[in-house]
């Protein structure tokens, strides 16, 4: 029997049972949302949808984020966006606002439509490749940290 000295406070532990213990660490670290890519100043962090999926009209598409930072304590509501044109055009996803303790905080579900009307401009949405979703702070529009952007468009198909 081989005993390995004292692993990260472990004590003396054999390999089975090492790889037992390791596995589970391992599959916690994947719920990490931090990294690279995430702006350690942002107050919002958007969860999903990452950016580069396939919708179809129809679908529930479940939009989740996350307050952060002063975030915690200086956003009390967002609004839910869609562009179907790369930006150019936003579309609220809900009449007004939704506050941090509404039941659609933090996960917010909207049913895909085939036409989504944005200033006052029907688009069509299926076969667009370029739809982006926002999640913004209600109040403060002007704090780039209080907003979050889909990193890379969607597709809505038919």
């Amino acid at each position: 029997m081989r005993f390995f000295p004292f692993v990260n406070g472990l004590g003396p532990v054999r390999l089975g049972l090492f790889l037992l213990v390791a596995g589970p660490l391992l599959i916690a670290c994947g719920d990490d949302t931090s990294g690279p890519e995430t702006d350690p100043n942002a107050e919002l962090v958007l969860l999903a949808p990452k950016g580069g999926e396939t919708f179809h009209i129809g679908d529930s598409l479940h939009v989740r984020w996350k307050a952060q930072g002063k975030g915690l304590d200086e956003i009390n509501s967002v609004t839910v966006s869609l562009s179907p044109d790369s930006g150019k055009t936003w579309a609220s996803l809900k009449n007004g606002s939704i506050a941090t303790q509404d039941a659609q905080w933090g996960d917010f579900p909207w049913k895909i439509p085939a036409t989504l009307t944005a200033k006052g401009t029907d688009f069509n949405l299926s076969g667009k490749t370029n739809v982006l979703v926002r999640v913004q702070d209600y109040v403060d529009v002007s704090d780039a940290n209080k907003t979050v952007v889909v990193a890379k468009p969607i597709t809505i198909l038919p």
